[in-house]
């Protein structure tokens, strides 16, 4: 797993590493303050654009399994847990050269509420902290390329592309990861 911070649509930067072992996603607020942790079973990790029409395929789908894997996790008081601990976190990473000036009407008319992270941030250490210079770092080839990161950090599977029955297979890649049968 490459190390990445981000500024997410709503104007959160959104820090993913591997911290003593464990896959961590912070959030601050746009003073540094500290929003949230989490530390998620996986990572969806789909590099996408609004002017992907595979990509804008994929969109619902990506909802779907953020609403199903993330979501209902931690649903009722959970949700406001300044701390969360598993379940499969969604993460869209928009390469549209606007950011989130792009990415953020386009979420908000298709009711997309996963996180997304469009906007470059200043230099933060060894981190990668544009979104272009992200995709090269993972060698992404084409759009949509989703990556399922485990709780370790490490990548177990890989696809590009979006087409009939991607939905199905990324759930049940899911699955298999968290089951401890998944790829590796």
């Amino acid at each position: 797993m490459i190390p990445f911070a981000l500024k997410s649509i709503d104007g959160k930067v959104v820090t993913v590493k591997v911290e003593k072992g464990v896959l961590t996603v912070t959030k601050e607020d746009a003073r540094g303050n500290l929003v949230e942790t989490i530390k998620p079973d996986l990572i969806l990790l789909d590099f996408w654009a609004t002017w992907c029409p595979p990509c804008r395929f994929a969109t619902p789908y990506m909802q779907k399994i953020h609403e199903k894997f993330f979501l209902e996790k931690f649903k009722g008081g959970k949700m406001k847990a300044k701390e969360k601990k598993g379940g499969v976190l969604v993460i869209g990473i928009g390469l549209d050269r606007a950011g989130s000036r792009a990415i953020k009407p386009f979420a908000q008319r298709n009711k997309l509420n996963y996180l997304m992270l469009a906007d470059p941030i200043g230099r933060r250490g060894k981190l990668i902290t544009d979104p272009m210079k992200l995709a090269t770092a993972y060698e992404v080839r084409g759009i949509p390329t989703m990556f399922l990161i485990d709780s370790k950090g490490i990548i177990r599977f890989v696809h590009v592309g979006f087409g009939p029955g991607m939905g199905k297979l990324l759930e049940d890649q899911i699955k298999s990861i968290i089951s401890g049968k998944g790829q590796g």
